[in-house]
């Protein structure tokens, strides 16, 4: 956010960006897996309670790394999953 509103020159690390999901590189992919910690349980609680999930938290990480159009398709298969009961 202080990159964001001019007040830092430099932007954080996209790992740190991402955070809580951790990316492994794999052979010919990557995992992006949540990484659940019980220091987060209360901001866990609050994104619940207010509809987020975790994919949209970490959006602008997500778009940063991989682009506004994996983006859009990860939002699509989301709100499929969830309209279907699947999420």
């Amino acid at each position: 956010k202080a990159y964001y509103d001019g007040k830092i020159s430099w932007i954080k690390p996209v790992s740190c960006h991402l955070y809580p999901i951790r990316v492994t590189s794999r052979k010919n992919f990557e995992a992006l897996n949540y990484d659940r910690w019980s220091i987060c349980k209360s901001a866990c609680g609050y994104g619940k309670q207010q509809g987020i999930r975790v994919f949209e938290f970490v959006k602008t990480g997500l778009i940063r790394k991989y682009g506004p159009e994996f983006y859009a398709q990860l939002e699509a298969t989301a709100n499929y999953m969830k309209a279907n009961d699947q999420a």
